[in-house]
C-alpha cells in the first residue's frame, strides 16, 4: 500500500514512517521540515497552503494518509502552555492543515485517513477516559485538535473518506525534543537539580512510546478494510503511574537525584484510560512499559 505521512519528519512521524517501511508499505513523508531520505520519498511543503497540499497528494497518489502534521508546542512544555501564548496561530494552523488534507482527499478521491488526535481535548475530564468521554479542552491546542476532529468526522460522513481517529496519552521516547514530566525528571537528575513534584505526587498519568503508537497505525490500516462506520475513534493507553513513583523510577534509573515535593501546590487532575475498545477491535496493547521508556531516555541522555 502507498501511504502518505503528513508530519513525517516530526518525533512521532519518524517512528511511523520507519514502521510503515518495515511492514512493506511504500511511504511518502510530507513535512515543512522534511529532509532528503533515500529510504522513502520526501516532500518539503507548507500544508497550510491548499494548492501545495493538493498538488503534492496528487503527485503521490496515496492509498491512505496518516495525518500527523500539527503545531504542537515543540519548544515549550507541551502544546497547552505554548498555545496559550499564541492561540490564534494554533487554531488557524492546525485547522488549516487538517481542512486542506481532507479537502484534497475529497477532490482527489483519496478514501482513507488516519488522524492523530490528543488527550488535550479532554481537559480535566473524569477518569477513566474512554472514546465516549465528552470533549472539554481548556487550551488553544486542545481546542484546535477538537475542531480538527470535527472536520475529520464531517468529511468522513458526508464525503465517504473512511477515517480512524487515535487519541493518544503523553508520548515519550528517544529522539524527542518536546518537554514533558518524564524527560524533565531525567534532565534534572543528570544536572544535579531537584526532581520537582507538585503536592503529594499522587497525580496519575500515562506515557506511551512512539513505536507502540506506530503499531496502532499499522493495525488501523488493516482494520479499515472491513470498517462499516464512516469513522472510528480509539483511545490508546499504558499502565498509569503517579508523579511520585515516576520521579522515584527516574532517580533509581539515573542513580542520583533528589525528589522535592511542593506541598503548597494543588494536586493536578488525573488522566488515565480504559482500554477495552482498542484491545477488542484492533488487538492493540502497549509493548513498552513506562520503566523501559525511562531506561531508553536515560541511555540517550548520558
Amino acid at each position: 500500500m502507498k501511504i502518505a505521512v503528513t508530519g513525517g519528519s516530526g518525533f512521532l512521524g519518524k517512528w511511523v514512517v520507519r514502521a510503515l517501511k518495515e511492514a512493506g508499505h511504500e511511504v511518502a513523508s510530507i513535512d515543512i521540515a522534511a529532509g532528503v531520505d533515500d529510504r522513502w520519498t520526501t516532500f518539503s511543503i507548507d500544508l497550510t497552503v491548499y494548492l501545495e497540499t493538493k498538488s503534492t497528494l496528487k503527485a503521490v497518489k496515496p492509498d491512505a494518509i496518516i495525518h500527523l502534521a500539527a503545531l504542537a508546542g515543540a519548544t515549550g512544555k507541551g502544546g497547552g502552555a505554548e498555545s496559550s501564548k499564541d492561540p490564534y496561530r494554533y487554531f488557524k494552523t492546525n485547522q488549516d492543515i487538517t481542512l486542506n488534507v481532507f479537502e484534497a482527499c475529497r477532490e482527489l478521491d483519496i478514501r482513507r485517513v488516519i488522524y492523530m488526535s490528543s488527550f488535550s481535548l479532554f481537559g480535566n475530564a473524569p477518569c477513566p477516559i474512554t472514546e465516549e468521554t465528552p470533549l472539554d479542552p481548556d487550551n488553544s491546542y486542545g481546542g484546535s485538535k477538537a475542531n480538527c476532529e470535527t472536520i475529520a468526522k464531517i468529511y468522513a460522513k458526508k464525503f465517504g473518506i473512511k477515517t480512524i481517529i487515535f487519541r493518544v496519552p503523553l508520548m515519550c521516547g528517544e529522539g524527542q525534543k518536546e518537554k514533558n514530566a518524564l524527560r524533565e525528571f531525567v534532565f534534572a537528575a543528570f544536572d544535579g537539580q531537584p526532581l520537582i513534584v507538585w503536592s503529594d505526587g499522587s497525580t496519575l498519568r500515562e506515557f506511551v512510546h512512539p513505536s507502540d503508537v506506530a503499531n496502532a497505525y499499522l493495525l488501523g490500516l488493516k482494520h479499515m478494510d472491513g470498517m462499516q462506520a464512516p469513522y472510528e475513534t480509539f483511545v490508546l493507553w499504558n499502565k498509569p503511574i503517579t508523579m511520585a513513583n515516576l520521579a522515584k523510577l527516574v532517580k533509581n534509573t539515573v542513580g542520583k537525584g533528589e525528589i522535592q515535593f511542593l506541598r503548597d501546590k494543588p494536586t493536578l487532575f488525573d488522566q488515565f484510560t480504559r482500554r477495552d475498545k482498542v484491545e477488542t477491535i484492533l488487538g492493540w496493547f502497549p509493548k513498552i512499559t513506562v520503566q523501559e521508556i525511562v531506561e531508553r531516555v536515560v541511555r540517550e541522555s548520558k
